[in-house]
């Protein structure tokens, strides 16, 4: 019926776009279910450096060292690619903790959609697909620090911002 050229990443994309601009939450879960069926499957150190971050928040300071220390000894295995990316922002993401607190977790993924819904604006265009990608290594591993509901109360959060600002 839309005659995708770009095959079947062109289709998705276009769905994800309508599911970003309608915020269908039957459509959302079907792309989330998807997106988990094809993802490639976690390997023990992206594992453990999700179960790091689930509890990172909630550790004390002498804990939270120790969890340092752990993430840069898989920091130090891991190869070039995804997985170094994502070590490297997870470190980034627990000094950030240690030295500013619980509350920059929230305030870096607020400060980074706003930056990224800026420079969209201004250059009228989505982000080109490196520089996405890039945004969602960095919000997604920020994510892994919040529980699922305060993941979902600051979507929300951020959503009501742009709902304001669109007015």
């Amino acid at each position: 019926k839309y005659e995708f050229d770009g095959g079947l990443e062109q289709a998705f994309a276009s769905v994800s776009d309508a599911t970003n601009r309608k915020g269908d939450p039957e459509l959302t879960t079907a792309m989330e279910l998807i997106a988990e069926m094809l993802a490639p499957p976690e390997s023990s150190q992206a594992l453990a450096l999700r179960n790091i971050a689930a509890q990172f928040l909630n550790m004390e300071a002498a804990a939270q060292g120790d969890a340092f220390q752990k993430v840069e000894e898989i920091v130090k295995s891991a190869t070039a690619g995804d997985l170094k990316d994502h070590t490297d922002e997870y470190l980034v993401a627990m000094r950030g903790i240690m030295n500013q607190g619980k509350s920059f977790v929230k305030q870096s993924i607020i400060q980074a959609v706003g930056a990224v819904k800026g420079r969209e604006r201004t250059e009228k265009r989505k982000l080109p697909s490196g520089d996405r990608k890039q945004f969602d290594t960095h919000v997604g591993t920020l994510m892994q620090f919040l529980r699922p509901a305060e993941r979902l109360e600051l979507e929300l959060h951020i959503l009501a911002s742009d709902e304001r600002t669109d007015l």
